[in-house]
C-alpha cells in the first residue's frame, strides 16, 4: 500500500472548517466560517481576537464582532460626513 491510500493529519486538517458563532438577538445567531485566527489574547478586562473571515480581518471582543475590513468604509464615511458638517458649518 502506498502513501496515497492513507489519509494524513494534514489532509484532514485541510478539509476541516471552524466557525465563529455569535448571538445577535435572543434566538438569532450568525455563524461565519473562519479562514484564520490571527490573534487571541486576554486583557484584564476582556477577551480579544482578530480573525480572518469572508469579511476580511475582524476584531472580536468578548465574543462580539466590533469591526471588520468589509465594513470599514461605513466608519470612514460617517467620520468624514461629521467633519464636513463641522468644517462647513452646515449644522
Amino acid at each position: 500500500m502506498g502513501r496515497d491510500h492513507h489519509t494524513t493529519i494534514e489532509d484532514q486538517r485541510s478539509k476541516a472548517t471552524f466557525k465563529f458563532t455569535e448571538a445577535i438577538f435572543p434566538g438569532v445567531e450568525i455563524s461565519i466560517e473562519l479562514k484564520e485566527i490571527m490573534s487571541s489574547s486576554n486583557s484584564e478586562f476582556q477577551q480579544i481576537q482578530v480573525v480572518r473571515s469572508v469579511f476580511g480581518k475582524t476584531l472580536v471582543t468578548d465574543g462580539k464582532t466590533q469591526s471588520s475590513e468589509m465594513d470599514e468604509y461605513v466608519y470612514r464615511e460617517f467620520n468624514r460626513q461629521n467633519c464636513m458638517c463641522i468644517c462647513c458649518n452646515c449644522l
